[in-house]
């Protein structure tokens, strides 16, 4: 039955993905980047709280004015492009998506030339068609089969840079396991997760990887368990009326049930699979071969903004600015469970680990859910971030 139900998920993404090549959808009205804010006085943006909508892509809202001392700028000057191109972003408004929100908010997309729109989708995988009919140049989400399989189609997708991976030790994202089942003893090891009710967003994700190895270190497999489908945000209501049992979730909706006494951060992602890619960076093919060079300053602005994000939160440096940047474009509005949060690992430096992707790629390859490996150098184009180490140099702390 569960096989069934992987082979109905994957059969209606690619009539959805065939539907957006034959009849692609229209896209919601853009929201233009700010202009560069000057150093002395930042360019100040009215906020707007985002549109949900589960099964369309809406508009972003404007962004966060900046506040306080700007990153240092890249090393060598490099004149915007002219004419200015634009650039559509698909984004979920999560906290890793600070390298689109900072740049966005700061005006570094301005400054290489690119003149971006947000547009927020309620999931990843909603990205995956319009992002292979050019619909979207850029976007960012979780990697599975429906990447893959899009992959092996001839639709070139390339996954160019790091959004964020589980770092051994980082309760930033993970398993959370509901309070009173930690209190009372029900739930101590893996072996006590037999006959519970587990949370996914989706199948055929990095988590289904992740769950695998955790229950087959005690002989249990995934007809051990039961799996209810939700999005991240309804794991909270769902741990407090208690229908679920465990969740696979990541930041803010951790701080968030854990501020409630709701659920406990049980398994790191990071303690299961060490450095697991959990979110990647993907260009559009059309990006890609028509705007080479757009794709490039893209990179540029990308990596100084998750720059940012790594100095605010492992650095406290520039904290408070990132912080109400991230209210202002995140779906996270409170500031105060932005500060209590276990921030989730970002490549400082941009790149993906490709060991993490060949794994994700062969265990798929294994449970047939793609029908033959991608070879890795399809999957990961590594240009673009060395372009913007190129200019900005390596991370310094």
């Amino acid at each position: 039955m569960r096989k069934l139900v992987f082979a109905l998920g994957i059969l209606i993404l690619v009539g959805s993905i065939l539907v957006g090549c034959a009849a692609p959808a229209p896209t919601p009205t853009p929201t233009k980047a700010p202009a560069a804010a000057p150093a002395t006085a930042p360019t100040k943006a009215p906020a707007a709280a985002p549109t949900q909508a589960p099964a369309a892509a809406t508009k972003a809202p404007a962004p966060a004015p900046a506040t306080a001392t700007p990153a240092a700028a890249p090393k060598a000057a490099v004149k915007p492009l002219s004419p200015v191109v634009k650039v559509k972003v698909g984004v979920l408004g999560s906290i890793v998506d600070a390298g689109f929100f900072i740049p966005y908010a700061k005006g570094y997309f301005k400054e290489e030339g690119l003149d971006v729109e947000l547009v927020q989708f309620a999931t990843a995988a909603l990205m995956i068609a319009p992002l292979g009919t050019g619909q979207l140049d850029a976007g960012g989400g979780g990697i599975g089969i429906a990447l893959f399989n899009t992959m092996l189609r001839d639709i070139p997708l390339k996954i160019v840079a790091d959004k964020a991976y589980g770092a051994p030790g980082n309760a930033g994202m993970g398993w959370l396991v509901r309070k009173d089942l930690i209190d009372n003893g029900v739930i101590k090891g893996p072996a006590d997760l037999k006959g519970k009710t587990f949370a996914f967003a989706a199948r055929g994700q990095a988590q289904d990887q992740e769950l695998e190895v955790l229950l087959g270190t005690v002989g249990l497999t995934m007809d051990d368990i039961e799996v209810k489908l939700m999005s991240y945000p309804d794991q909270i209501p769902a741990f407090a009326n208690k229908s679920i049992d465990v969740g696979y979730n990541f930041q803010p909706n951790v701080v968030t049930v854990q501020e409630q006494g709701l659920a406990v951060m049980w398994k790191p992602a990071g303690d299961i699979i060490p450095n697991h890619e959990a979110s990647v960076i993907l260009y559009a093919p059309s990006f890609a071969e028509k705007q080479p060079e757009a794709a490039k300053r893209f990179m540029v602005a990308y990596v100084r903004g998750v720059r940012e994000y790594n100095d605010a939160f492992f650095g406290n440096k520039g904290k408070e600015e990132v912080i109400q940047i991230m209210t202002q474009l995140s779906t996270q509005k409170n500031a105060e469970i932005l500060r209590k949060m276990v921030a989730q690992k970002i490549n400082p430096d941009g790149y993906v680990f490709p060991e993490s992707i060949k794994r994700e790629i062969d265990w798929y390859t294994k449970r047939g859910d793609i029908k033959q490996a991608v070879p890795i150098d399809k999957a990961i184009d590594n240009q673009y971030v060395d372009y913007a180490i190129q200019r900005l140099g390596k991370y310094q702390q």
